[in-house]
């Protein structure tokens, strides 16, 4: 029965993932793993190129926890369909979950490459850069922690902190799977159904008869070759060439062109000329538009205290630099005085730090507001320039920190 409901899809033309693997989407959403894989694998016994299926395999095995299988199903994906920007974007969802975040990239360019619209790549892409950013900097902030004092042996805090910073490094991410072929390469195939238009040629010849046809002198020449033809009839021959010779004089009525040349008056051109005075008044307006770029009270407030805590890290200021972060600071897996403490030795064993906020932008809501800028870190030998996110807090008539994290 199965059988036969395969070769009527295939007879109609419908897209077999689609005809015969219906219930697969509705096993996985219902997450019977075991059931849908079974579904898939029989289906892929009769149809073992299908990309819709061998998709299909690639997310059940990652749903699954199967990473290294499913590493091995979408990299062979993007291999026999390197136009299918769901392998990769795939592929690089798995490279993620292994911590591979390089070669996550690599993918998720490639995906937008073939598809350069494809909003989920796109998120997964930025959530890549966000990490390998955040990556860089750890490591500088790692390096830096290590080898500020050469042959020091770092107190018992710095080296709890330097671990979880190391474990950090290796905390694998999730990024969105595509479970869906859009089936884009198939629209592709109609395209050699346009080369039969190609022998279009056919027209050029239907254009060169008609030269001959408004000429007369042609039907003329035929009578003179049937003159010789019948000798005996010798008269009609005369009179023909007498009315040959008489018309192509005629023929000089080609004078007429010169009138077409009437329809040249330069005139209708010559109006086009008010619009640009109409399109020169819009540009007073956008002058007007920049006004509306004074901060308020609020973000004037918040700038003030971003720039005093970079103003006191810069200063080896422990006392203003730890008085700008809110007592329900985020610290992660850390106590509050732990985390004080491995900030109080990582800063005051520099000899000289620099911190410059730049491009700095606000958002205020309410009590709440969300500081974005690129930060320039220099630390002794250490030069570093990042994405900085500080999420701030109001409490009585000062903005305090509530969580820092790298990237923006």
């Amino acid at each position: 029965m199965l059988s036969s409901v395969l070769a009527l899809a295939c007879a109609l033309g419908t897209p077999p993932a689609r005809a015969a693997g219906a219930d697969i989407p509705a096993l996985m959403a219902a997450g019977q793993w075991s059931q849908a894989r079974g579904a898939v694998e029989q289906q892929l016994q009769a149809r073992p190129k299908d990309a819709q299926l061998q998709l299909y395999k690639g997310v059940i095995q990652r749903e699954s926890g199967q990473l290294r299988e499913a590493l091995v199903t979408f990299t062979q994906l993007s291999v026999e369909h390197p136009n299918l920007p769901e392998a990769w974007n795939n592929l690089a969802a798995v490279h993620a979950a292994l911590g591979q975040f390089e070669q996550a990239r690599v993918a998720l360019e490639k995906a937008l490459h073939t598809h350069p619209s494809y909003a989920a790549a796109y998120d997964n892409l930025g959530a890549v850069y966000a990490r390998l950013a955040s990556l860089a900097y750890s490591r500088a902030l790692l390096i830096d922690a290590e080898g500020a004092v050469p042959n020091a042996k770092p107190s018992p805090q710095q080296q709890a902190a330097n671990e979880a910073l190391k474990q950090s490094l290796q905390q694998p991410m999730q990024l969105a799977l595509l479970r869906e072929v859009r089936e884009l390469p198939a629209a592709s195939a109609p395209l050699p159904a346009a080369t039969p238009v190609a022998p279009a040629p056919v027209v050029v010849a239907s254009a060169t008869p008609p030269a001959p046809a408004p000429h007369a002198a042609p039907a003329a020449t035929t009578a003179t070759q049937a003159t010789p033809v019948s000798v005996p009839t010798a008269t009609p021959a005369p009179s023909a060439p007498a009315v040959a010779v008489a018309q192509p004089p005629l023929t000089p009525p080609p004078p007429p062109p010169p009138p077409v040349s009437k329809p040249a008056p330069v005139v209708p051109r010559e109006t086009p000329a008010p619009p640009v005075a109409a399109a020169a008044t819009p540009a007073a307006p956008p002058v007007a538009s920049a006004a509306p770029s004074a901060p308020s009270a609020d973000e004037a407030a918040v700038a003030q205290a971003v720039r005093a805590w970079a103003q006191a890290w810069s200063d080896r200021d422990m006392a203003r630099y730890l008085g700008a972060y809110a007592s329900n600071f985020d610290t992660g897996s850390q106590s509050r005085p732990v985390w004080e403490q491995a900030r109080r030795d990582r800063i005051v064993s520099k000899k000289r730090i620099s911190v410059e906020v730049q491009s700095l932008q606000i958002t205020v809501n309410g009590s709440r507001a969300i500081a974005k800028f690129l930060q320039d870190y220099k630390a002794d030998t250490l030069a570093v320039v990042n994405g900085k996110t500080l999420e701030l807090t109001r409490t009585a008539d000062r903005w305090l920190i509530v969580k820092e994290s790298a990237g923006n």
